[in-house]
């Protein structure tokens, strides 16, 4: 079975806030900045409204712990969309552009760009399916996208599960 589709900004960062919400090192960096930049602030908080009765300050920075806790997702989102932004800008996208997968008993042929290699079966490690996406993951942080763009590539998508669970 043959695809082809372009690969566009979209997708690209579908799949880096998928990897950013997934990833383990990821996950856990987040989880970090998140939690203890929120953690510091409300303890220094506690501290200025109980120990030097300063119930201004310490109001203020525990409400700035709460507010970093709350919007640190939608920063992490907006800053990774200015990341990519600032790649497409330097030229940097060389993962943008046009795909020609084929499948077969043995692999998956994917041309990009006019490159061509194959890939085993063998070296993805699992099919993600997202509303608007699938990722052929081969590790935690690198996938093949396939936008699903139509019924052509939800059916390309199901063959390739079909390989993946033989």
């Amino acid at each position: 079975m043959k695809l082809s589709y372009t690969l566009g900004f979209e997708d690209w960062e579908a799949f880096t806030l998928y990897v950013h919400r997934t990833a383990p090192s990821y996950v856990r960096m987040h989880r970090i900045s998140r939690n203890g930049v929120a953690l510091i602030y409300g303890l220094f908080g506690l501290f200025a409204c109980i120990q030097q009765r300063e119930w201004v300050v310490g109001g203020a920075l525990l409400g700035l712990g709460f507010a970093w806790w709350t919007l640190f997702p939608h920063l992490v989102h907006l800053r990774t969309r200015r990341q990519l932004k600032r790649m497409q800008t330097k030229g940097e996208t060389s993962i943008l552009g046009d795909y020609h997968l084929e499948t077969s008993e043995k692999g998956l042929y994917v041309q990009i760009s006019g490159a061509r290699t194959e890939m085993d079966w063998g070296l993805f490690s699992a099919l993600v399916r997202q509303p608007k996406h699938a990722f052929l993951m081969l590790d935690a942080t690198r996938a093949l996208v396939i936008p699903l763009r139509g019924q052509e590539n939800a059916d390309f998508v199901a063959h390739c599960q079909a390989y993946l669970e033989a």
